[in-house]
């Protein structure tokens, strides 16, 4: 089976074994090139438990982007919400730069309409 964007988020290293080894079982197999680890941040320190797909150790980030959605280790979206803030601020120049020669009134609906999908979602 081929499966192209999966997230899988465990409550152990030990079910992260067992989901390796149930992908085994239904023929699933994962890209170790692709594969990264995130063990997010908790009260009591613990140290980093050597994970591995097969043969080859899983690598540990404390930060991913994943479907566009950037994960990180404190559990946060703000830097996500920065990134997003900043594709809006781009967006919304750049309509502001193609319809220069127009009137403001027309901007202002233009810009009004285009900003009007992120306060509806």
């Amino acid at each position: 089976m081929f499966v192209d964007d999966i997230c899988v988020f465990c409550p152990s290293v030990k079910y992260t074994r067992s989901v390796s080894a149930d992908a085994g079982l239904h023929e699933i197999i994962f890209s170790c090139s692709k594969t990264v680890c995130m063990m997010a941040k908790c009260a009591k320190s613990t140290a980093i438990p050597l994970l591995t797909l097969g043969v080859l150790k899983v690598e540990y980030v404390s930060r991913y982007k994943y479907l566009r959605i950037v994960l990180d280790i404190e559990l946060s979206d703000d830097k996500d919400i920065q990134r997003q803030m900043q594709c809006q601020y781009e967006a919304v120049n750049k309509l502001r730069d193609s319809f220069s020669q127009f009137w403001n009134a027309v901007k202002n609906v233009l810009i009004r309409s285009f900003c009007r999908s992120m306060y509806a979602s």
